[in-house]
């Protein structure tokens, strides 16, 4: 019957709703965010809010934007006006010693105008001190290698050229300055 069918779909949306708010309440290391076309928030959950012991009860309503450092602000409410006219948007952000990877993508409805943005912020600074500290590791192999090279080359050059001149004069017969050449190898 028509009752039985209704009742099997507010289930369905039940479940989808406990769906999205667990997938939501556990994303790691960020929030998930549904924002108004006046940067205010509709929806938010991650564990980011619970470690800064946030909920997000006391978010939704409010602005997005107030929550960043002035600093960021024109950019973050350029890059989401730029989502609600439809175009995805990508961007990085350093605020508070930290660093969050932003996705807002419009959330449009057949035929309609985007009135809304889904919001993935996403900290990333443990990767990117780790690719820092990887950086700084590589400038200093760098270094060694070529203070190193630096530090070979003229011994090596003075044995390559003692080993010429010696075999030349062994070849002429003339001893003492092949000896002598050679000793140069030895001490190089």
């Amino acid at each position: 019957t028509l009752e039985v069918r209704v009742q099997e779909k507010i289930k369905e949306v039940r479940r989808s709703q406990h769906l999205y708010d667990a997938v939501a309440r556990n994303y790691p290391n960020g929030t998930i965010s549904v924002i108004d076309n006046d940067f205010n928030y509709i929806l938010v959950e991650g564990k980011e809010l619970f470690e800064l012991n946030i909920t997000s009860e006391a978010l939704r309503g409010s602005s997005y934007l107030n929550q960043m450092p002035e600093e960021v602000r024109p950019e973050v409410k350029s890059r989401f006006e730029l989502a609600l006219k439809g175009e995805n948007q990508d961007f990085e952000l350093s605020y508070g010693g930290e660093f969050y990877r932003i996705d807002a993508v419009p959330i449009q409805f057949i035929g309609e105008e985007s009135d809304s943005i889904l919001v993935v912020e996403q900290n990333i600074s443990a990767i990117r001190k780790a690719l820092d500290k990887e950086r700084d590791l590589n400038e200093l192999k760098s270094r060694f290698v070529s203070m190193a090279s630096h530090e070979f080359r003229t011994p090596l050059s003075t044995i390559a050229s003692s080993s010429d001149l010696a075999h030349e004069h062994y070849t002429r017969g003339n001893q003492d300055k092949a000896t002598r050449h050679l000793k140069r190898i030895r001490e190089s």
